[in-house]
């Protein structure tokens, strides 16, 4: 971190329902020397374009559990994303682990519906939880990481990014914080009125 609070970008963590802006993205980022982080299907999505990128099980010692309900709810991923970058005891705790900062991170959540059918059946796969922990975590700790929450940020980020060879300052992170408490508020609400209705 800078002295006027620039951080560069140097590692990333990409988990998206949508791969395409995924990979646009993580190509986008790995041109400028970002480390590519992503689980699953994203990570395959990304390795398939030919963008290098380290498998979320390296970190955290296990591929999905529960058929896909666990993936990025571990430890490692939040300690990554949580850790204040000026506190000699958080980095101390994060090399006692092996573990670096993660610089951004990148969500594009589960499409819950914004209307259910009331025939249709309660779609409870398709509540995000993994993906709003990451989002509100990275969020929470925007002095340190970049936030984007959904994937129609991706490309406008991305491009900001590169322009500024890697670094994002501290104005544009807390701004895309600010939308990303916004945004995950809305899909819970949107959850919550889908059980009561």
């Amino acid at each position: 971190m800078t002295n006027n609070g620039d951080i560069e970008i140097k590692q990333a963590l990409i988990s998206s329902w949508r791969k395409e802006p995924a990979v646009l993205l993580a190509k986008g980022l790995a041109n400028i020397g970002v480390t590519i982080i992503a689980s699953g299907g994203t990570g395959k999505a990304i390795e398939d374009a030919g963008v290098a990128v380290t498998k979320l099980e390296s970190i955290t010692g296990f591929a999905k559990l529960l058929n896909g309900r666990v993936k990025t709810l571990h430890t490692s991923v939040h300690a990554a994303i949580l850790a204040n970058r000026n506190s000699s005891e958080d980095m101390a705790d994060l090399n006692r682990l092996n573990l670096t900062g993660i610089d951004l991170v990148a969500v594009d959540l589960y499409p819950f519906p914004n209307t259910l059918d009331e025939n249709s059946e309660f779609p409870v796969e398709l509540i995000d939880i993994g993906g709003v922990a990451l989002i509100r975590g990275a969020a929470k700790n925007f002095e340190y990481v970049t936030t984007l929450s959904r994937a129609e940020q991706f490309a406008s980020s991305l491009e900001y990014i590169t322009d500024n060879n890697g670094v994002v300052s501290s104005t544009y992170r807390r701004r895309l914080a600010g939308e990303s408490f916004d945004y995950t508020s809305k899909y819970d609400s949107a959850i919550a009125k889908a059980f009561v209705s």
